[in-house]
Order: structure tokens, then sequence, then C-alpha cells
């Protein structure tokens, strides 16, 4: 008489096959899960190294017209500051303006215009301001604060809150749900 054991069973049943598909397939989401968290943080980190540049950039445009600086002439208060009157320039005239050439206020209105305009091309929601910060009351400011801010969450949220700024200069405004950096300059 031949008989057949139950420990000889060859392959695998079929419960096994299910649990390794199902763990097969829980790690394969949490790769993919991962992989989007990583371009979500990307875009995030490319965001705000642009904000940084760009007020860098703001600041040389002020450092090189310093006088218009002290006096407000690169200061932003306002969405979309009006457009300026010569619309190139090279740069800020000595003496007499030759075509190629302005004076230094027609420069900072060029300067803050197009600048401006770069912010709102470059970022989501991208917005700025530029304010005296040095709570003086004389007709020039040494200190000019930048603010650069945009929607992070790119909700199509919009503001001019500042507020998570000035607690947290490269933070992030929870109430305004934008993001922001912030520098000073000394013109």
């Amino acid at each position: 008489m031949i008989r057949k054991g139950r420990g000889s069973n060859q392959g695998f049943t079929l419960l096994e096959v299910l649990i390794a598909v199902t763990l097969l397939s829980l790690g394969i989401l949490s790769l993919a899960a991962l992989q989007s968290k990583s371009v979500v943080q990307s875009q995030v980190s490319l965001q705000g190294s642009q904000a940084a540049t760009l007020a860098y950039a703001y600041a040389d445009l002020m450092r090189s017209n310093a006088s218009q600086a002290r006096t407000g002439g690169y200061q932003i208060s306002a969405d979309i500051p009006t457009a300026p009157v010569p619309t190139s320039c090279t740069s800020a005239a000595t003496t007499a303006p030759t075509a190629a050439q302005c004076t230094a206020a027609q420069l900072a209105t060029l300067d803050r215009y197009n600048w401006y305009l770069l912010v709102t091309q470059t970022l989501p929601g991208g917005n700025a301001r530029v304010s005296c910060a040095d709570n003086t009351y004389s007709s020039t400011c040494a200190v000019q604060m930048i603010t650069v801010f945009w929607d992070q969450s790119r909700l199509g949220l919009t503001g001019t809150t500042v507020l998570g700024c000035q607690t947290n200069p490269t933070g992030y405004d929870p109430t305004a749900n934008l993001a922001c950096t912030q520098m000073g300059v000394q013109p």
C-alpha cells in the first residue's frame, strides 16, 4: 500500500501568494508616496531659493542707485508699481541724460517696475513690499526691508500679509498661507 504524506506538499497556497502580493503592493505605494513628497519639497526649496535670489537682486539695484534708495525711490507699498515713463535706459546719468540714460529717479522707477514684474512672473502668487525699516522720522532711510512672498501651496492664494516674515524671516505665515522671505538692506 502506498501512502501519501501530508508534509510533502510543494508550492504555495493561494493565501500565501495573496499576502505576498499585498505586501509588495503596499511597498510600491509607499515608494510612490515618498517620491511625490520629494517632488513637492524640491519645488518648495526652489521657490525659496528664487525668492532669496530676487531679494538679493533688488538689493543690488538699490545699492547701485543708493541716493534714490535712501529717499524712498525703491519702496513698493502697493501691487503693481506704475509703469515707468522711460521704458528703457542703461544707467543713471551723471550729467545731462542722453537717449540711453535717464535720471536717477527714472532709473529707480524702471528698476522697481521691472523687478516687481519679475517677482510676479517667477513665483506663484508672487508679491513684494519694500519699506523703510529704521524707524527714523528723517527724509532718508538707512535700512530698507525687502519682503518677497508667494503662494507655496499653489492653491491660488494671494495677499500681502507679512506677519509671518516679521516673526520668522524665512518662514511660512499660516494665517495668510503665504511663504515669505525678508531681508534688510543698507543702500
